[in-house]
């Protein structure tokens, strides 16, 4: 087995189990997963605030909180 097929037996077996997470975790059965649109208007300023961001300087836990804030700001 070459290393490209092992590759996409694990792309298969990791999107069967988003699928089935999805599934799970939908209200009402819609599968459409739930994103952030980048490009659509208002999406602007969560733009600068990730461009912003110095990831190399930033401790691990400052990356959740940040993620938590955007969390808050979006939901």
């Amino acid at each position: 087995m070459t290393v490209i097929e092992r590759a996409r037996e694990v792309l298969t077996l990791h999107e069967k189990t988003e699928h089935h997470a999805v599934e799970q975790l939908a209200p009402h059965n819609e599968l459409a997963p739930v994103q952030i649109r980048l490009f659509e208007p208002g999406a602007d300023e969560l733009k600068q605030k990730i461009r912003a961001l110095r990831i190399d300087e930033m401790r691990p836990v400052e990356a959740l909180r940040f993620l938590e804030d955007l969390q808050r700001e979006i939901g």
